[in-house]
């Protein structure tokens, strides 16, 4: 077995590799790693293990843009046929090797029907954050929402605005999810550096009176078929005003004025009120993904 730097003309060997190793291979995970290729992102090492010339698995380690400068993802995904042959630890050390001196933490998922995957992580010295689970929604035409007195829908695709302070406060008080405790609060320069180039931003913001309210933000992916629902909070404040149905609302109807056929998203199980309006507005629970942290020393040491 060879270990090699991965090269683009590798992405369709690798994709079949995934796709028949990961079932719910989503594909924007190898679109993220190959845009490191052109810049996109920062990759610490993006290789590929390969037995008699054809590729066995593939790992990378990389910094994705605005995240914490100390943070990188991590991914390892071993062909099928290949299992138990070494082949996962080998690509493994070699992408942590490659991590820069001061990270503090390697990020990383597996799906949670793959126990094979999971134990391997363990083994490593990840640890799960959290459970999410993904679904999709299928676009209809259909009219637009109307929004109440006193609301106002406003396009945010590029999350700039005149009361830029504000909305980030807005945005900061909205959030949710699990990262804020476990990980980082998220600002809008973040979610912001998410879309890679081909991709396209839409987002849109509610107001109130004139303040901000809530915000929903999705990526569509190069192809135009399919967003990808990043974000979707309500401050505190106007919570129960319906305001988050409205801006996914708002955002469904344009995607499908551009011809965007779905929108998947992933939300963690236990936010119960984010997947209960998902669910009543028709998404369809598809699977689940196990998030990972590995903390590191200074050093990073390889695992034991």
């Amino acid at each position: 077995m060879e270990l090699r730097d991965a090269a683009p003309e590798d992405r369709g060997a690798l994709e079949a590799l995934t796709d028949a190793r990961c079932p719910h291979n989503e594909p924007w995970v190898l679109d993220t790693v190959f845009s490191g290729l052109s810049g996109a992102m920062t990759l610490d090492e993006f290789v590929v293990a390969v037995e008699e010339d054809r590729p066995a698995g593939w790992a990378f380690t990389g910094h994705v843009p605005g995240t914490p400068v100390d943070h990188r993802q991590a991914y390892v995904v071993v062909g099928l046929g290949h299992e138990e042959q070494g082949v996962g630890r080998a690509l493994f050390l070699r992408v942590l090797a490659a991590v820069p001196p001061g990270s503090t933490q390697l990020r990383s998922r597996v799906f949670d029907d793959d126990e094979r995957g999971l134990a391997v992580a363990r083994h490593w010295g990840f640890e799960v954050t959290q459970r999410s689970i993904a679904s999709t929604l299928q676009l209809e035409p259909g009219p637009g929402p109307e929004p109440p007195a006193g609301v106002a829908l406003e396009p945010a695709d590029d999350l700039v605005f005149d009361d830029q302070d504000a909305v980030e406060a807005m945005f900061a008080a909205s959030q949710t999810n699990p990262e804020v405790a476990t990980s980082h609060l998220m600002t809008l320069g973040e979610i912001r550096a998410y879309v890679f180039p081909g991709e396209r931003p839409l987002g849109c913001l509610a107001r109130v009176d004139g303040a901000p309210a809530a915000l929903t933000f999705v990526i569509v992916g190069p192809d135009g078929k399919e967003g990808n629902v990043v974000y979707t909070g309500v401050d505190p404040t106007f919570r129960g005003r319906g305001l988050g149905k409205l801006v996914k609302h708002e955002v469904q109807h344009r995607a499908r004025s551009w011809g965007v056929r779905s929108f998947v998203t992933e939300n963690e199980e236990n936010n119960h009120g984010i997947r209960a309006l998902n669910a009543a507005m028709g998404y369809a629970v598809q699977w689940g993904v196990y998030r990972l942290r590995k903390d590191l020393m200074p050093a990073a040491p390889a695992p034991g």
